[in-house]
């Protein structure tokens, strides 16, 4: 739990600790949620945002006077033994520097993170060449080896929900050969049975390169069409990464276009006006309050 939660909630010191030792000794998300070989469900989509209702709740529970372990990184069978046995740097954990927000990176496409650099790299290759999916005869994409582990298993290969969807990089290169983008909309149901993206799937080839690091970005993309011409796209960092992040117009277009389902214009833009200015908010609950809108 971050302590500018705690202050953002009006908790003194001694309160912070409290609700840190409250959250931190119970929430602890298993990685069955995003692991390689396990079909995803809809709880991995709010594993994290568990973890900010304990912090809440623990604030609130600490500011009325409840109390957690204080020791809870560093005591007897706290996180440094328990999870990490005895292997924690405690001067990173309380090294407070910098802005480290300003690190955050946000994704081009609505699609597990490693995956974002060879559909990025189809994408390109049919836009240029005008390719339609009775065109192709082939398609190879070179990733690193998290990547295919993590996005290529039977569970993934053929998704059956939007959580494993965007998990498949066969599905997902499939989507942006037949529909030249990959958006929301691509996890409609009715798409994961569509004769012609079974089709394309069946197509995609997708191997490990060694040479690249284990959360390296580096990706290939190579199509093979029927007439026998090829075309090949190489992407070392796909926009939204390291050093290349969205810029603020591109991130508020991201956030309109998958808010606009649920939410008028007048809503999305009041959001992100607050969110540009947070540091001005002195109650968060003003900021959930405006992300609340009717059900379908």
């Amino acid at each position: 739990m971050p302590p500018a939660l705690g202050k953002l909630m009006g908790l003194n010191e001694d309160q912070i600790a409290n609700a840190i030792g409250i959250c931190a000794s119970h929430a602890l998300p298993l990685n069955i949620l995003d692991a390689d070989r396990e079909e995803n469900v809809m709880a991995k989509n709010i594993r994290f945002g568990w973890v900010v209702y304990d912090a809440i709740l623990s604030c609130m529970l600490a500011k009325k006077g409840f109390t957690g372990p204080l020791r809870v990184v560093e005591g007897d069978c706290g996180f440094r033994q328990a999870i990490l046995q005895g292997e924690m740097d405690l001067e990173r954990l309380t090294d407070f520097s910098g802005w480290r927000i300003l690190q955050t990176r946000h994704k081009v496409l609505p699609l597990n993170g490693t995956t974002q650099g060879h559909v990025s790299a189809t994408l390109a290759i049919v836009k240029e060449h005008d390719l339609k999916p009775e065109d192709i005869a082939s398609v190879q994409i070179k990733t690193g080896l998290r990547e295919w582990r993590h996005t290529t298993t039977p569970a993934k290969k053929y998704p059956r929900n939007a959580e494993s969807a965007d998990h498949s990089a066969f599905y997902a290169n499939a989507i942006a050969i037949k529909e030249r983008a990959f958006g929301p909309e691509a996890f409609d149901p009715r798409k994961f049975t569509d004769p012609v993206i079974l089709d394309l799937i069946e197509k995609i080839t997708i191997k490990p390169d060694l040479s690249i690091p284990e959360h390296g970005h580096r990706v290939t993309s190579e199509i093979t069409t029927k007439d026998g011409r090829q075309f090949q796209k190489c992407l070392e960092n796909p926009h939204g990464m390291d050093d290349d992040p969205l810029t603020d117009e591109e991130l508020e277009d991201k956030f309109r276009g998958m808010a606009a389902k649920y939410m008028g214009n007048g809503q999305i833009k009041k959001i992100i006006e607050t969110v540009w200015n947070i540091e001005s908010l002195d109650d968060a609950s003003k900021l959930t309050k405006l992300m609340v809108f009717p059900a379908r």
